[in-house]
This record gives C-alpha cells, structure tokens and sequence, in this order.
C-alpha cells in the first residue's frame, strides 16, 4: 500500500520545495490552511453537481448503437466469449479493447439503462480530476495553482462531449490510465528501478488498450523531463554559457533513450490503429484531402481550439471539414497565431511552465489533428480532453506569478487578495458550470443533439441534416423529417441516403405515389448492392400497394438478380404475381419463400397459387404442410378439405365411367 502512495506521487522539482508556503502566504493564509483533501473533495463534489445531470440523458443515435445499444458482444455483458472478441474486434475503425470490456461491465451491471452507463462516465471524470489535482500539486508544491487548474479541466463545457457521450468511454479510460503512468514515472525518476519502470509500460499499455491517441505519452514523459521533474536544462540558455547547451542535448539524449521500450510500444499501437482505420474506410484519401489541405486545416483547428478554449461557443458534436473552403486570410492568421505563440513561449523557455504548457497541448493534439485524416469532421471536443491541461496550466501558472509581482510591488493587503480570487473563482466557476450544464442538455437524445449542431454549424451540412432527419423520423415526427432530408436531398442530389429516406417516409405515411420518384432515384444512386436491394425493396412495395402488379414483380426481380436467395424477394415476388393470376409463377416464389423459412404463411401461399393453377394435389400437398407448421390455421383447413371433396368426387365420377 506504501508504494502504491508513493507512486501516485510524482517527484517535486528541485527548488520547489518552498513554494506551498508562498503560494498561501501571498494574501490566503485562511484559505491555505484547508487540507489537501478538502480541495479534491470540493472538486469531486463540483463535478458531481454539475455532471450529474448527464444520469437523465439517454443513448444518442451516434455510434451508441455501434458501441452498445445494437451490439450482441456487448449486450451479452462480461463472458469468455465477449471478452475474446474485444481484443480481437477491429469493429469501429479502432482496436480498443479495454473500452469494449467496459462497456460490456455497464451491460453487466445495468443492462441497458442509459443512467448506469453515464453515471460510470461521470465517475471516471471525477477521478481524474481529482488526479489531476493531487499529481500537479505533489510535482510542483502549488496547491491552490494545481487546484484551479483541476477546476478548468472539471468544468470546462468542451470536455462535455467526454463525459456525457456515452460511446466516449475510451477517453476517460485512456486519460485514467495516462495519469497513473504519469504517477508512476515520477516514483520512476525519483529513483529509476526496473520494476517503477515496468509501472510506468503497465499504466501505458492500459491507456492504449482503452485508446491509441495515448501514443504521445512518451512525448508528454518527456515534457514532464524539463517541468516540472527538471531532468534537463533550459536549452540554449540566455543566461548560460555554451557548455550547458551541449550538457542538455546530453541529457536529453539519455531521455529519449530511457524512453524507447514506450516509444517502441506507441508504434506498435499505432500500426495496428491504422490497419483498422484502413479496414474500417475511416480515412481519407490524399487524392480527396491533399497534404495542403490537411496542413491548412491542421492550423485552423489549432487556433480555433484555442478560441474555443476562452469562449466556447457554437459547440457541435460534428464540425465539418471545410475541404478548400478555408479562407487564404483565415489560415494565414492562424499560423501568424500558432507563429507568435510559438516565439513568445520560446524567449521565455526558462519560465518552464509556459513551454511545458505549449508543447503538451501542440503535441497530445498531433495524432488527430488532421495530417491522417480519419472521418469528414474538421477537428472534435473530445480531442482536447487531455491537450487543454497544457494551456491551462501554463495560463494559471503565469497569471499567478504576474499576480505575484504586481501585489508585491503595490503592497496589496491580503484581505483585498482573499476577496478578489474568490469573487474571480466564483465567477469563473459559475458560469462555466452553467455552461456545461447546457452543453449536457444537448446530448439528452438524437433530436437534441442534431438539433444543437444545426442551431450551431450555420452553413448546411449533408451529415447534421440526414441525422437530425432520421432522429425526427424515429420519432414519428415525419413532416419535419421529411423537411430535412429534402435539404440533405438539395446538398447532395447524387446520394442515396435523403432520396430513401424521403421516399420510405413518404411510403410509410401513406403517400406512395409521391414516394415512387424518390425510391427510383435511390436505386438509380445506390453506391453497393446493399443499398440497391434496399430501395427495390421498398419500391417494389409501393408499386404493390397501389395496385401496379407488374412494376412490382420486375422490381422484385431486380432484388432478386442481386440476392437469389432472399426471403422477401421471393415472397414479394410471389404475392405479386398472385395478384396478377400468374398463380403456376407465383407457387414457384412462394415453394423458395418456404425453403428460405418454412412459414406456414408461405406454405399457404404456395398452396393457394398452386390451386389457382389447377394443380390440385400439389395444392393439397401444401396445405397439409401448412396445418403441420401450423395446427390453428382455420384458412388451410378449410381449403384442404374442400380440394379433398372435390378431388374424391372427381375419382369416384372417373369410377363410373
């Protein structure tokens, strides 16, 4: 148990030993003397407060189903076999099989109650905040600085989509376990031993099990080397002679060389991540999204991260890649950005915090910033769940230390101090508090969260739209289903999914003649036989139901010419030709109806066209395995006993002649 306290704890940097005392002494010697302890559970219970709204949402239509909802592994809960097929699954373009198990745990223990699986959410975001808060204070000694910065990571509404998305498990799992190898490296670099080492690889490999954007840990291991560890000097030091700077191109040799097992472990990860991805068609050709686009996009979304990360407005569960939409001024802005950020944060390296902070929110950001791109989205919320610490922390530490100087210099009395960071955190925390509150409201169902995102994303977009439609159509609330299919229908004319879902809404209220242009027109752009049979399908029924017989049994044949074997094909087919008096074709489809899934339904059928035929005692031969699938069926009955009188008055008057 020792040890495991101790390798929660990660090493205070040299010189920092003195700096609890000042960051209370400096006007909040009331507010210093509260334990430890009481600051993580002033966290905990905020977090709780504020996310436990997301217990009375409940599955969204976007990749719930995927995760949970419609996936038998996961429904059949903790088993051998579930478990195998997790780490064997490449399903949802990722490897990832410490996420499936989770979910798999919540079907275990909930079933499917949206509010278990949320409230496990919830709680794994409250454990890393407070493990946010107690690693930062034990490696720097700045507890009320560690505090608020574990504030900005509770509270912010951009991590909302991590917490309150159901299917977003992996992100809180891999930062979970991305902490403790944080923990465990600092108890490593405290006194390097195999076994605090092999800690270290053990928590990694858990948090690439969970998800493989923790492949830049070793990256941040190394950023925790210069602050707040320093296990290497300030490089190319103002105030240092030439010496040093081959001292930390020493040390930081041996760094990166202590740390190749990890890097060896995140290639590993991500071979196999991009086998998924590539098997799962999640990226995006070069021929579509050339390297300039990705780089022009890479930029934007850092400085729209940034934006977000003050004002975060118009938030969206999809932001849509802009393509070669992006402005020339837009992406020149943005580097000039990026650019100055990059030199201020540089001249000011031996302020250790601020390039820490820097590089950890540039580097975490990389493996999904766009260069591989993987969907059609620009950037996500959920992407800057771990890279926004490095802002904050470098944003609170600064303003701190400048806060410092200036109360110093202007002798600020300390109950002035008292009163200003209290209103100021009062202020701050309410309102993004009040903020997430809202931005959790959006994923309380499908309707709400397209809803939000068409109310965010102003310009019309092909994905929002067929989205919130079929949420709408889930609902029976067709109309304005209809209404926004016909606008995905206008953005993209040439794609199946608006013109199959107008014309399948508009069949199933009753409308099938104005149904009929739309499902031709999805058989005419379906991109794969599935899709095709798809819309033949429904084409054929509505050709059925307003009487057209012959369009709809060569529809049928169409359907049939892709799957031979297809159930509703065939039977399909058969009612339509019934109902044509084609009754010898029709007790063909009906006899292969029968083969696919011996029905009593179909037997009937096949009994039914054979009569109509004059084929009397294949008829009767039908019926009778009709009343043995089916005892109870009165129609069959009574159809056999009235063939069985009329084939035994035609024997007996063949008798007398």
């Amino acid at each position: 148990m020792e040890e495991t306290l101790e390798a929660m704890k990660l090493v205070e940097a040299r010189g920092q030993r003195t700096r609890e005392g000042r960051d209370g002494s400096r006007g909040v010697n009331t507010l210093a003397s509260l334990p430890t302890w009481a600051l993580a559970a002033v966290l905990a219970a905020a977090t709780l407060g504020v996310y436990g709204t997301t217990l009375r949402n409940g599955f969204v239509d976007f990749d719930d189903r995927e995760y949970i909802t419609k996936n038998v592994h996961v429904r059949a809960g903790l088993t051998w076999t579930s478990v195998k097929w997790a780490f064997r699954s490449l399903d949802a373009a990722n490897w990832h099989p410490l996420t499936w198990i989770s979910h798999m745990a919540d079907c275990q223990m909930f079933g499917l109650n949206p509010a278990g699986h949320h409230g496990v959410s919830m709680l794994l975001h409250v454990i890393n905040v407070v493990l946010l808060f107690v690693l930062l204070y034990k490696a720097t000694g700045y507890r009320w600085r560690s505090f608020f910065v574990a504030g900005l990571f509770a509270l912010h509404p951009l991590n909302v989509e991590t917490v309150a998305w159901a299917s977003e498990r992996k992100s809180l799992l891999s930062m979970l376990f991305s902490l403790l190898a944080v923990g465990c490296y600092g108890w490593y670099a405290r006194a390097p031993q195999v076994r605090r080492y092999l800690a270290v690889a053990g928590c990694f490999a858990l948090a690439l099990l969970a998800k493989p954007m923790a492949v830049t840990l070793p990256v941040v291991l190394l950023i925790l080397d210069y602050w707040p560890l320093e296990r290497m000097p300030i490089p190319f030091s103002k105030k240092k002679t030439g010496g040093v700077k081959n001292e930390f191109w020493k040390r930081f040799g041996g760094l990166v060389a202590e740390k190749v097992p990890l890097f060896l472990m995140s290639a590993a990860s991500s071979w196999v991540t991009v086998i998924a991805q590539e098997r799962g068609h999640a990226t995006s050709s070069m021929g579509f999204l050339t390297t300039q686009l990705r780089l022009q996009n890479a930029f934007t979304s850092y400085a729209e991260y940034i934006g977000k990360m003050f004002w975060p407005s118009k938030i969206s569960y999809y932001y849509p890649h802009p393509v070669d939409q992006i402005a020339v001024w837009k992406f020149l802005l943005a580097a000039f950005l990026l650019a100055i950020i990059s030199d201020v944060v540089w001249q000011n390296r031996e302020r250790r915090h601020l390039l820490f902070g820097w590089t950890l929110f540039v580097m975490t950001l990389v493996p999904v910033i766009g260069v591989i791109q993987v969907g059609m989205q620009a950037r996500a919320d959920r992407y800057v769940y771990i890279p926004f610490i490095g802002l904050f922390i470098a944003i609170i530490w600064e303003l701190n230390d400048r806060w410092e100087q200036w109360s110093a210099s202007k002798q600020v009395r300390q109950g002035m101090v008292v009163s200003l960071i209290g209103i100021a955190t009062l202020l701050i925390g309410s309102s993004m508090g009040a903020a997430t509150v809202k931005n959790i409201g959006h994923w309380r169902d499908s309707v709400s969260l397209f809803t939000s995102a068409h109310k965010a994303i102003l310009k019309p977009n092909i994905r929002i739209e067929t989205n919130l439609a079929t949420a709408l159509k889930d609902q029976g609330r067709t109309a304005e289903a209809i209404e926004h299919f016909r606008i995905a229908e206008s953005l993209a004319p040439g794609m199946f999914i608006p013109h199959f879902n107008i014309g399948y809404a508009l069949a199933e209220s009753g409308d099938n003649a104005g149904a009929l242009p739309e499902l031709k027109e999805a058989v005419r752009c379906a991109s794969n036989p599935e899709e095709k049979t798809r819309a033949l399908n429904r084409l054929a029924v509505a050709y059925m139901d307003l009487g057209k017989n012959e369009e709809s049994a060569a529809a049928f044949s169409e359907l049939l010419k892709i799957q031979p074997q297809l159930l509703a094909g065939h039977a399909g087919r058969g009612q339509a030709l019934f109902n044509l008096a084609r009754y010898e074709e029709a007790s063909a489809d009906f006899v292969a109806a029968a083969e696919v899934r011996p029905a009593g339904e179909f037997f009937l059928m096949a009994g039914k066209s054979l009569e109509g035929a004059g084929k009397f005692m294949e008829a009767a031969e039908e019926y009778r395995r009709t009343l043995k699938t089916e005892p109870g069926l009165a129609e069959a009955r009574t159809r056999l006993d009235g063939l069985e009188k009329k084939l035994a008055i035609g024997g007996k008057s063949k008798a007398d002649r």
